[in-house]
């Protein structure tokens, strides 16, 4: 007999009969504006929220997203959060949307939550310390720059020469 294929050719996810599925379905019409969290497992690195489903274990703010908005639109988009808040365990719907990696990568950037795979933030610094290091160009050495925003010089080169922060370069 041949199974049913529903989210990115998994067996249909009404197979999935756990309270987590139940859960996830009974809010995939959710209305409110304010992030929704997850009750249930979160990954304790990356504070995302966690389900297993046919034997696999899944991103809840993925497959909600697929509810709302249907499949992605190619393999390599990713479930966006709008809010901001994907390190919270939000699974709002209305916040969810598909985008490319480079578009996810710059939300998160501009949410101020960009993480390296280890979950630690990648970006230490803000768009106003950006703009102040760009400020203390030339009064203080690149080396003492770092030192002070706890970067390293690479980072403060960066910005210096636009590669880094561009659009706060732009800007000037």
């Amino acid at each position: 007999m041949k199974k049913p294929h529903g989210l990115k050719g998994r067996p249909s996810p009404r197979r999935g009969t756990g309270k987590v599925v139940a859960w996830l379905r009974a809010h995939a019409e959710h209305t409110g504006t304010n992030c929704l969290k997850y009750p249930f497992s979160i990954s304790p690195k990356l504070g995302y929220a966690l389900f297993g489903l046919d034997g696999k274990v899944l991103y809840a703010h993925r497959y909600m997203c697929e509810l709302k908005n249907g499949p992605p639109p190619t393999p390599g988009h990713e479930a966006a959060h709008t809010c901001g808040n994907a390190h919270m365990a939000c699974i709002n719907p209305n916040h969810l949307e598909w985008k490319t990696h480079q578009e996810n990568a710059q939300d998160r950037l501009r949410h101020g939550n960009y993480s390296n795979r280890k979950g630690q933030p990648r970006y230490k610094l803000t768009e106003e310390d950006a703009r102040q290091i760009l400020e203390l160009k030339g009064k203080f050495t690149q080396f003492e720059l770092a030192d002070k925003f706890g970067v390293s010089r690479c980072t403060i080169s960066s910005i210096h020469c636009g590669r880094g922060w561009p659009q706060v370069f732009s800007s000037r």
